[in-house]
């Protein structure tokens, strides 16, 4: 059986396998926890309890935060003050995401009520844009892969929009684009870029000095964007590749990028032209065109 101390409050710590319960405003008792005595506990004492992780979750990584105690069989130096309903949950050990991992039924046994979620780390490429067909099979036909512009998943503002601002609106005053299908849902860290500081040429090397100083939207830790985030952000479907929202560029902006070209990486760069027979070209460093920098945020 569950019991607990008068106001159980605890506060916890939860690294690896051990939970700290401290007991707070109450008065000493006996507690035992299942099948397992603590004896008497005065108030602010201490019960370490184990807990067992059941789901794959990374090595280190905090499993919970927090162990809530509501409507628990409560006994006094072994006299009964409280019992709560049959199948009433009593506890139950929360996840740092808010996922209840499990919780003590009526009977006060332990359950795993939902594991922590661990998601894909992987997705289908996303859809070009192409819609138009001119021979079976091709990519207009086809239409292969995810939208471009609904997730398939709520993201942390609670809309299910690919592109949002630092809001989680899609006004995108101050020039941030966050990209909710470029990043990690188990780190709950995605893609961020800059629409608007794309007009200053630079050479190579200064875009990348000018990266590590940038500041925008409370952000740091810019860099120009690589190759592969910058055709994450491409439509395929239109002339001008980035004339969509959130971007619209009506005219054709080009881009340093920040990958630098093998096997001349010392000298050698690419740059993106976003209208293009050839939209992805060789250019020395030493040239200047614009850049579009890009960040992640972690929510």
């Amino acid at each position: 059986m569950i019991t607990a101390v008068v106001n159980l409050a605890p506060t916890i710590t939860v690294t690896a396998q051990l939970m700290s319960i401290q007991t707070t405003t109450c008065p000493a008792a006996d507690v035992t926890i299942n099948t397992t005595a603590f004896g008497s506990v005065a108030s602010g004492g201490t019960i370490d309890v184990e807990v067992v992780n059941t789901v794959p979750t990374p090595v280190g990584a905090i499993v919970g935060a927090k162990l809530v105690i509501a409507d628990s069989t409560v006994t006094s130096n072994g006299v009964t003050v409280a019992t709560p309903p049959a199948q009433t949950t009593v506890a139950r050990f929360v996840t740092l995401d808010g996922v209840q991992a499990g919780s003590f039924n009526g009977t006060n046994t332990w359950q795993v009520v939902s594991p922590t979620p661990v998601f894909p780390t992987t997705a289908f490429p996303f859809k070009t844009g192409a819609t138009v067909s001119n021979t079976p099979n091709d990519d207009g036909d086809g239409e292969w892969g995810r939208s471009r512009t609904t997730l398939d998943w709520t993201n942390p503002f609670g809309n299910t929009n690919r592109f949002t601002d630092s809001l989680g609106t899609q006004l995108y005053a101050n020039g941030i684009v966050i990209d909710f299908a470029q990043g990690d849902r188990n780190t709950n860290t995605y893609l961020v870029v800059d629409r608007l500081d794309i007009t200053t040429n630079r050479t190579f090397n200064n875009h990348c000095a000018y990266g590590l100083t940038k500041t925008t939207g409370g952000l740091s830790g810019w860099h120009m964007c690589n190759i592969t985030e910058m055709f994450s952000l491409q439509h395929w479907g239109m002339a001008q590749t980035m004339n969509y929202a959130p971007f619209s560029y009506a005219t054709a902006p080009f881009f340093w990028l920040s990958t630098a070209y093998f096997p001349n990486n010392a000298t050698d760069a690419w740059i993106y032209l976003t209208a293009s027979t050839a939209p992805v070209q060789i250019r020395g460093k030493v040239n200047s065109f614009p850049a579009m920098f890009a960040t992640y945020r972690t929510f």
